[in-house]
């Protein structure tokens, strides 16, 4: 039976135990056997470097430079989330390191007016770039 097809009858086979109602000592004695061993779901992973030119590409196109103000920023933030996708599971990522080297003076439209302080669009940049990361690309 393909792996696909022994899926498919396990998972019917759970939706119906856990939707009808047998008692516990059935449910709990009738496991469904495993699918796939892990040496034959590791050949059907993606590639991290066609991950990283899909979100590089996703980013190039989808992204205007203008949000970032300059290509240095627009570079550098492509360059940061091809990291983030190469770090392993267990590495943290801050917002502080995705802002880092990033220069603020280059977003034009950040600049509400001649009075306002830098932190105001420090803080609508660092805005967007937590939503990027979190919302769109994670």
């Amino acid at each position: 039976m393909p792996i696909f097809e022994k899926f498919q009858s396990n998972h019917h086979q759970f939706y119906l135990r856990r939707r009808s109602r047998l008692p516990f000592s059935y449910a709990n004695h009738h496991v469904p056997e495993p699918t796939a061993t892990l040496d034959q779901l590791v050949p059907l992973t993606t590639p991290i470097s066609s991950v990283q030119n899909f979100v590089s590409v996703w980013l190039k196109k989808v992204l205007p430079r203008e949000l970032f103000g300059s290509a240095y920023n627009h570079k550098l933030f492509v360059h940061k989330m091809r990291f983030l996708i190469d770090l392993p599971r267990t590495q943290d990522y801050s917002l502080g390191d995705a802002i880092r080297k990033i220069k603020f003076k280059h977003f034009h439209w950040a600049k509400t007016s001649i009075n306002s302080s830098s932190l105001i669009s420090h803080l609508y940049i660092c805005h967007l770039i937590h939503f990027l990361i979190r919302y769109v690309l994670i």
